[in-house]
C-alpha cells in the first residue's frame, strides 16, 4: 500500500526583511482559500549579525486577522499555556554563517495566519522565508 499526500502550495514568502529587537511582522496571509490545510511549513534564512538570536512567533485569528491568538506550547508538567517562540541562533544549521531552518507546525482551525520576528541584543536580517501549506 501507497500513501500520497497532496502537493504543497506556497502562500507566502518575505524578502530582506530587518528584524528588530521588537516584534516585527515577517509574513501574513489571509487569503482563506490556504487556512483550511492541515500543516504548516515554514522555511527561514536569517543572517544574526550581532543579533543574539531571533525569536519567532506564529499567530492565527478567527477573524480573518482583526484579532491575534499566539500560538503557544503547552507546558506538560505544569499543564501552564506559554509563550515559547521558536528560536534561531548560532547553533541552528548554517551555511556560510547563514542560518538556514525549517519548521513544521500542525493548522489550527483559523482565517489568518501570521509570523512574526524579534532579534535579541541587536538587530538581525530576515534574507527570505516561505510560508507553505498541505494537507496530512
Amino acid at each position: 500500500m501507497q500513501v500520497n499526500y497532496e502537493k504543497p502550495l506556497e502562500i507566502s514568502s518575505a524578502t530582506t526583511v530587518t528584524v528588530a529587537t521588537t516584534e516585527t511582522t515577517l509574513m501574513t496571509v489571509t487569503n482563506q482559500n490556504f487556512t483550511r490545510q492541515t500543516q504548516l511549513t515554514a522555511y527561514f534564512k536569517v543572517t544574526l549579525g550581532s543579533a543574539t538570536n531571533v525569536k519567532i512567533r506564529y499567530y492565527m485569528s478567527p477573524d480573518g486577522g482583526t484579532t491575534w491568538f499566539c500560538v503557544p506550547i503547552k507546558n506538560k508538567t505544569t499543564a501552564i499555556l506559554e509563550d515559547t517562540p521558536s528560536i534561531i541562533d548560532a547553533t541552528s544549521p548554517t551555511v556560510s554563517g547563514v542560518q538556514y531552518v525549517i519548521e513544521d507546525l500542525p493548522m489550527s482551525a483559523t482565517t489568518a495566519i501570521k509570523i512574526t520576528g524579534q532579534a535579541t541584543t541587536a538587530a538581525a536580517t530576515l534574507n527570505k522565508a516561505y510560508l507553505w501549506v498541505r494537507d496530512n
